[in-house]
């Protein structure tokens, strides 16, 4: 009778353990599929209360009156000065990255009407005409594609040493 209390006691225990664990990596889960959705609502409750620095004024891109629902083709892609990225990017902030490849960072940015747009920003060493080559490709593609799961190209910059395209954003 002792093997068996003391074996259900060990049944009971490791049991209670591997709930809690699971318990543990589930709303580990949760908290960090929030952070990704939504990477700017943390707010450090140490930091100062300190007015934010005002940042540059950003380029006006003009969007379509009525987004993908608006029947008339965008207006074609602007062109845009390489200090107007850097003011768009916030000057490439770390905090606004949404995703990384190859070659390339893409950042999140708001206009001034509260517009997201995405800022893909291609960087590169070597390979440069070839890839010079595929980023002015995928440029022209953009420009005469329309389709509603396809961002729509805003704006691009094609200085060689520096590459970037402006799209508007999906959330």
């Amino acid at each position: 009778m002792d093997l068996a209390m003391a074996l259900a006691i060990l049944f009971f225990c490791i049991l209670i353990l591997s709930s809690a664990a699971i318990a543990f990596l589930l709303i580990r889960y949760c908290l960090a599929t929030a952070h990704r959705r939504h990477p700017h609502a943390a707010v450090d409750p140490e930091a100062p209360l300190t007015a934010p620095p005002q940042p540059e004024p950003e380029p006006e891109l003009s969007l379509p009156a009525a987004g993908r629902a608006n029947k008339e083709p965008p207006s074609a892609p602007r062109r845009l000065t390489w200090k107007e990225v850097e003011a768009l990017t916030g000057c490439f902030d770390e905090a606004a990255v949404v995703g990384r490849g190859g070659s390339s960072v893409v950042y999140l940015a708001r206009l001034r009407h509260g517009a997201p747009v995405a800022v893909k920003v291609h960087r590169w060493s070597s390979g440069g005409e070839r890839r010079l080559r595929a980023f002015r490709q995928e440029l022209d593609l953009l420009r005469r594609i329309r389709h509603p799961h396809i961002v729509a190209l805003l704006a691009y910059s094609d200085d060689h040493e520096k590459d970037f395209a402006c799209g508007e954003e999906n959330e």
